[in-house]
């Protein structure tokens, strides 16, 4: 599996806790330490029922984040959604390129939404620098749809101090809780276990 489908297939084989050939291992910030997450109706148990219920999950996705992209985004999302018709994405970053882009990649138009963002975070940006940008930002945008509900989820392949930062400002954290985690997925005997980096 080519390392373009590292980031979205850490992110389905947590959810549904099954392997999906990615065989490298696999960071990736699902934002777990919320506050949504410690209210009724929580994120995670919307994620949950969807799931149950054979429910779209809207994913959303820093398309700029990381070198090689959007290509290794989007040919990320084109070998995912053949295998899942129940996954839907709001994708972020430069609206022309990545229209230009998809022209090469076998996504059902009803698969996904472009959102323009004028910015992008580059791998060498500090936080403070990602912070600055606002919400211009592809990162941003992302995160913040899922402060606005408009996503489940908000995943990147980029700067990973970005994402941390930029998740605690636009979404805050439980109470009690000072920093978000990493978790990361590691083989084992069986299949993968998660390790959570406190």
């Amino acid at each position: 599996m080519q390392y373009s489908l590292i980031i979205l297939s850490a992110i389905l084989m947590a959810l549904s806790q099954q392997p999906i050939g990615c065989g490298w291992l696999a960071w990736f910030s699902l934002i777990p330490l919320i506050k949504y997450l410690d209210q009724s109706n929580t994120l995670k148990n919307k994620i949950y029922i969807k799931l149950i219920m054979n429910e779209k999950l809207v994913i959303a996705v820093d398309a700029m984040g990381g070198e090689n992209s959007p290509d290794k985004i989007l040919e990320a999302i084109s070998n995912v959604v053949v295998n899942d018709d129940q996954l839907f994405f709001n994708i972020f970053g430069d609206v022309n390129l990545i229209k230009t882009k998809l022209l090469k990649y076998k996504i059902p138009n009803n698969r996904y939404e472009v959102f323009n963002a004028e910015e992008n975070i580059t791998d060498d940006e500090s936080p403070l620098q990602a912070a600055k940008k606002g919400n211009k930002s592809s990162m941003w945008q992302s995160i913040e749809s899922v402060k606005n509900n408009k996503s489940h989820i908000a995943l990147s392949a980029g700067n990973t101090g970005a994402m941390l930062i930029l998740s605690k400002m636009i979404l805050s954290m439980i109470e009690g809780i000072d920093k978000p985690a990493l978790a990361g997925l590691w083989p084992n005997k069986k299949g993968m276990n998660v390790v959570l980096d406190l």
